[in-house]
């Protein structure tokens, strides 16, 4: 795909023509001539998170805060699919929460300790608009209390037994103590970045399951 759009791009440069990017269906289509699934186009744009790249304060963290991903359905619920889709929310998240289903939407939200989850379906004529947040600010927060006080700990250590030992090399302690501190804090974060990467990987498994209930055609109180 990357390939066939630097080509396009090229010879847009050639032509003096401004490119205005992809629609969807023409990414579906060039995947296919390309020889990939179009199905996965499809799935990966539902995960492009709102508001572009990372921002400074999430690289410098190992991943966001915040997980918000906003995508559409063609196809419409109805009260046995938005019955099944909040068993499907419970099912994929994993923890503890309270929802509500009926015919027009599905709303979910957790009530665990970490990530905060909340899941929004509302459908209409047009189709089913989902929205997936994750909050993990509560996370971050127990993750920097113990990442302060693991580094204040291995600080105080440090100086200790540099006073029981009697270092002479001021260069030798601050250099050591720098380096302990440094990497007590990078411990620290990546436990946030490992914790963070699991996020994504559930939203996309959860969406997944989103289309297949939405894509199926079961109808109440038909027997086979």
């Amino acid at each position: 795909i990357l390939t066939r759009a630097s080509e396009m791009a090229r010879d847009l440069d050639v032509l003096g023509a401004p490119s205005e990017g992809f629609s969807l269906a023409e990414m579906k289509e060039v995947a296919a001539e390309a020889g990939f699934d179009p199905a996965l186009v499809e799935r990966a744009a539902r995960l492009i998170p709102e508001g572009g790249g990372p921002s400074m304060l999430e690289r410098i963290l190992g991943g966001p805060v915040r997980h918000r991903v906003e995508t559409r359905f063609d196809r419409a619920l109805d009260d046995q699919k938005a019955a099944r889709l909040l068993a499907a929310i419970r099912a994929e998240i994993e923890v503890r929460g309270h929802g509500t289903s009926h015919t027009n939407g599905v709303t979910w939200q957790s009530a665990g300790i970490g990530t905060d989850w909340l899941v929004n379906a509302t459908s209409d004529v047009e189709g089913t608009r989902i929205r997936v947040v994750a909050d993990r600010r509560v996370a971050l927060g127990t993750v920097g209390t113990a990442t302060v006080i693991a580094t204040l700990a291995v600080g105080i250590a440090t100086v200790v037994f540099f006073e029981l030992i009697e270092l002479q090399s001021q260069v030798l302690g601050w250099s050591t103590l720098g380096g302990l501190l440094l990497g007590t804090m990078a411990i620290g974060r990546s436990v946030w970045a490992k914790a963070t990467r699991r996020v994504p990987p559930r939203i996309a498994a959860l969406l997944d399951e989103v289309s297949r209930i939405l894509a199926s055609d079961d109808v109440d109180g038909a027997t086979p």
